[in-house]
């Protein structure tokens, strides 16, 4: 892979990490998130469709994403405070992570 398209891929990759926070279709994904153990990695990909969001998207970014990225949920060292989490994306055997300040999503 030329650095210029892996370049594109890691531009992907983190839009479809943002969009997931904010779009509407990734909502049942967000609530089900303070659940998670933080000690334990997830198959975003299995997750998203066990949570019966699209994963259509994240598809079109290739096998060689899709398949190897994960990601964990921890509350943020300032959980008390201000009641955020940290969600951790991660594609193994890569060097590419992502970390994103998660504030829950209300339930209704």
């Amino acid at each position: 892979m030329t650095s210029d398209a892996r370049s594109n891929l890691e531009t992907d990759l983190k839009t479809f990490i943002h969009d997931l926070f904010i779009k509407k279709a990734f909502h049942p994904w967000l609530l089900e998130l303070p659940q998670k153990r933080p000690s334990h990695w997830y198959s975003l990909i299995a997750d998203l469709d066990r949570s019966g969001c699209t994963v259509s998207t994240l598809q079109q970014l290739g096998e060689e994403v899709y398949q190897p990225l994960v990601y964990q949920c921890i509350k943020s060292p300032a959980f008390n405070a201000n009641g955020q989490y940290l969600v951790l994306f991660h594609l193994s055997d890569s060097m590419y992570s992502q970390i994103v300040f998660m504030t829950p999503v209300p339930s209704a």
